[in-house]
């Protein structure tokens, strides 16, 4: 299968032959953020919100290599992570600059350092969540697995 099918090629598929795909294992990634980070309102509240969108550049020894195998590996494998730019949520935001990309933030704003962001590495934590619900909280027919970054950590600098 062509790993970058058209709009065409998409829409000409066999629908019932469409598999959602696998998540990465649960595990330690080394992830690049790709770009300036998203400024975007979330679907359901319409809050303010700022998506890194992340790129994985492999697998840590905690991943479960068959898993990951099974996922497809981790090539080309992309997540998003979101912050709420929030008064009471900010420093989140701030210790994920300072702390995990170590960045300097002496005499800058969130909005300068965001700007530096492209580019910059950390280590993050997959973790897997079972989805039930949709966006409005019903039932939904089949249920999913979703990944995302529970946790993060500076690269160790050797």
């Amino acid at each position: 299968m062509n790993d970058n099918p058209s709009f065409a090629s998409v829409l000409d598929m066999p629908a019932d032959q469409i598999e959602r795909p696998k998540p990465l294992p649960p595990g330690t990634y080394l992830w690049a953020i790709e770009g300036r980070p998203e400024h975007t309102k979330s679907k359901n509240k319409g809050t303010d919100q700022i998506n890194f969108i992340l790129i994985c550049l492999g697998p840590a020894e905690d991943v479960d290599a068959k898993l990951l195998a099974e996922a497809g590996g981790w090539q080309g494998k992309k997540m998003r992570m979101t912050f709420w730019p929030t008064e009471t949520a900010a420093y989140r935001l701030q210790e994920f600059i300072r702390d995990d990309l170590q960045m300097d933030l002496t005499g800058k704003t969130l909005r300068e350092l965001l700007d530096e962001t492209a580019g910059m590495q950390f280590a993050g934590h997959v973790k897997h969540e079972m989805i039930t619900k949709d966006g409005q909280g019903r039932p939904i027919a089949e249920p999913w697995v979703k990944a995302e970054i529970d946790t993060t950590a500076p690269l160790s600098r050797d």
